[in-house]
């Protein structure tokens, strides 16, 4: 007998709304970033912050490596800016975290080298394009803005 019972409810279909947003990413921080946090409550609540969410990400480590779990867990999140304002906010983030925190897995990419990345990627997956039989991307949100779903299909013309 099943200790759990799960069902998972979707407005369309399984995968287009909140299931099929989460990539799976074990990033650093909280929702706001580190000065902002500093900003409202303070240095040290803050760092007590900052460590909690370094605290979560070795727990997780720790159980994907004790139950053995293939995830394939791979560091690195991207945060990309669609505005040259956010991408200098992003470098100044970047900077501080490494300054206050002595955290220096966060870098700052710029435009060219997100432009070289990006076509190395697409260099590689030479048939992938959207799915012409797709509706067009719809894009939501205010802060985090983001498609919510890019149908593609890969393979020959």
């Amino acid at each position: 007998m099943p200790l759990h019972h799960v069902e998972q409810l979707e407005a369309a279909r399984v995968g287009a709304g909140a299931s099929g947003r989460n990539g799976g990413q074990l990033g650093s921080g909280q929702r706001l970033g580190q000065p902002e946090l500093e900003r409202r409550f303070g240095q040290e609540r803050a760092r007590l912050l900052w460590q909690l969410a370094e605290e979560a990400k070795a727990l997780v480590k720790a159980r994907i490596a004790r139950h053995e779990i293939a995830c394939e867990l791979r560091p690195g999140v991207l945060h990309a800016a669609h505005k040259a304002a956010h991408a200098e906010a992003l470098e100044r983030e970047a900077a501080h975290l490494e300054r206050r925190y002595g955290y220096e897995q966060a870098r700052y990419v710029a435009r060219a080298e997100m432009a070289v990345g990006i076509g190395a990627l697409l260099d590689r997956l030479p048939n992938l394009r959207l799915d012409p039989d797709s509706e067009a991307p719809r894009f939501i949100g205010m802060y985090e803005r983001g498609a919510t779903e890019i149908p593609v299909v890969f393979g020959p013309h």
